[in-house]
């Protein structure tokens, strides 16, 4: 009806209508899209993670801004993520999800582990014809996974406890251990080849490229790929929690302690206290080496101390809230840091042999909404012209998420009363290509008659009232398919032979489950495998199983058609 129609527009055909009409002073609030350019992860670039808000943030170093700010699905305290050369990797409850540095998205969650495991994820290292992969581990299976598609390649048993410390040397081998062992992985002839090493376990770091294992309560280091082991009585250390960083520059090990820094060279020789970093009860958390320095962070009063190598000279920074976590990132000379548990992140540079440190926020504290580095020159209002006297508490869509197509509706929660001339501003954008499109409406929630295809949209509305400005900003989600859920990572035939596999109730499409097994084994099928109706396999031998113990992936499911989407199960097999 008429009636309907003046209170919702429809994103769409009808938005070309809408911009050929309405004056577009978004502009002014946002600028005018994303600009095209190439981000150097390696050495100019990092993605920053908010755990607890669910944002994940590139931080543009050369700019000293943010470049875009994208939104999980999910907002998980224990959310962490992995850089790598050309993309970054999300890890989250035994999942791990690909963000892409060219589109900026971030790509469907695939399960590797149960929800409580820990995962270890590594980029790897090209060797010879065969492109890098990235590896995953956790305490019994290592894989290696194609970085793009996260596709497992190779799969192998892993005897080790959680948590997995890990590192990936120069020649692409990968070294894993836990409190007592220790083993070397290496990806040869299209599989996996495990070598457990001699000795114990301890804390693994990569120095000059090479593994080194570091026992600290004994105070000793041992590079792994050879068969001396050097003792430093002044590492060693019996605290709870103890930083310890390898150089990429120097044959030498740091480690702090009780609010000291100390050092231990490989070869013998350089062993001592650095500098003091902290009192005797600070928390002294991540650790970083860059060049002739060392970078220091205390939990305990949010300080981060610069350390010169050669003077023992520091230098401290306030970067964060007492009681927050400090992630260190090193991108060539330059240190990102990262308030795991607030707003903040910026980058520490050298510079007239002083250090000095750029604050960048990640996102606005008040509104939970996410930076992004300015587009253009303001040439409508200015969204900080005035203080605003009210805010937009939420935007709420009525669906988590969506299929191809679909309609949506975003309502707002906008507090205060409504004034004469208030004006409501849109932005629908497509979040992999930066495209966007800008209309208004009335005072109303906004009907979206047909979602574009796959991918993320964000919504984001701007008010204007009384000369102030608000903004929100929400994402939807269109899918084709729903990561599958199992009930368990391993299966033993001999207590119970069954996998529940569910999926999410919220997944707005049907699909059909590939399942896949081992041949010596039968999996039966019953139920409906649907969202919100768990389907159930029973699973039972008709061969003796290759290995006593767990056998890696010898069930695998997947939505037909999407190997992202891919679960493995392992299986413990008894007689047929």
């Amino acid at each position: 009806m008429p009636g309907d129609r003046r209170r919702s527009h429809a994103v769409g055909t009808t938005v070309g209508t809408l911009l050929a009409v309405v004056p577009l002073v978004l502009a002014g609030l946002w600028g005018a899209g994303h600009a095209p350019r190439a981000v150097d992860l390696v050495s100019g670039a990092a993605w920053l993670v908010s755990p607890a808000r669910g944002l994940v943030t590139l931080v543009d170093g050369p700019s000293a801004q943010v470049a875009v700010t994208l939104r999980l699905p999910v907002a998980d305290p224990t959310t962490s993520v992995v850089q790598g050369r050309d993309a970054a990797y999300v890890v989250r409850a035994g999942t791990l999800a690909r963000v892409d540095a060219a589109t900026w998205t971030v790509g469907g969650a695939v399960a590797f582990a149960d929800a409580g495991t820990a995962l270890t994820v590594l980029p790897g290292r090209t060797t010879g014809d065969l492109p890098a992969p990235l590896w995953v581990l956790d305490g019994r299976t290592v894989r290696a996974v194609d970085s793009r598609t996260l596709e497992v390649r190779a799969t192998a048993d892993l005897p080790l406890d959680e948590p997995v410390r890990a590192v990936v040397d120069d020649r692409g081998d990968v070294w894993a251990a836990d409190d007592d062992h220790v083993a070397r992985v290496r990806l040869a002839h299209g599989g996996l080849r495990v070598a457990p090493e001699r000795g114990d376990g301890g804390d693994l770091v990569l120095v000059q490229g090479r593994a080194v294992l570091v026992d600290v309560p004994a105070g000793t280091v041992r590079a792994l790929d050879g068969p001396r082991t050097v003792a430093c009585r002044q590492t060693r250390s019996q605290a709870d929690r103890v930083a310890v960083v390898g150089s990429s520059t120097s044959p030498e090990v740091f480690t702090a302690a009780y609010g000291t820094l100390r050092v231990a060279g490989t070869h013998g020789g350089t062993c001592g206290t650095l500098a003091t970093v902290g009192a005797e009860d600070a928390d002294l958390g991540a650790l970083a080496q860059v060049g002739t320095y060392v970078v220091a962070t205390d939990r305990r009063t949010g300080v981060t101390t610069v350390v010169d190598r050669s003077t023992g000279t520091p230098q401290t920074f306030a970067l964060a809230e007492p009681g927050h976590r400090v992630e260190l990132v090193v991108r060539g000379s330059t240190v990102f840091w990262n308030d795991l548990d607030g707003h903040g992140s910026g980058l520490l540079e050298l510079g007239d042999d002083a250090w000095r440190s750029t604050t960048v926020d990640k996102y606005d504290p008040t509104t939970g909404v996410g930076a992004q580095v300015p587009r253009t020159a303001p040439t409508g209002p200015d969204a900080s012209s005035a203080p605003a006297t009210f805010r937009i508490d939420s935007l709420v869509t009525d669906r988590t998420l969506y299929a191809p197509g679909a309609p949506a509706l975003v309502t707002p929660d906008v507090t205060g009363e409504p004034a004469p001339g208030e004006v409501w501003w849109w932005r629908f954008e497509d979040l992999a290509t930066g495209t966007f499109e800008d209309f208004r409406t009335p005072t109303v929630p906004l009907s979206i008659s047909a979602l574009p295809d796959v991918g993320e949209y964000a919504v984001t509305l701007v008010v204007v009232r009384d000369g102030g400005t608000a903004t929100a900003t929400t994402t939807l989600r269109v899918v084709t398919w729903c990561p599958l859920t199992v009930s368990a990572p391993v299966v033993d035939l001999a207590t119970d032979p069954t996998v529940q596999v569910s999926v999410d109730p919220a997944c707005p499409v049907r699909q059909q489950i590939t399942v896949t097994a081992a041949g010596w084994l039968q999996a039966d099928t019953s139920g409906d495998f649907a969202p919100g109706a768990p389907g159930t396999i029973t699973l039972r031998t008709v061969g003796p199983p290759p290995s006593p113990g767990p056998v890696a992936g010898a069930l695998t499911l997947e939505v037909t058609g999407q190997p992202a989407s891919q679960v493995r199960v392992d299986v413990v097999g008894v007689a047929p």
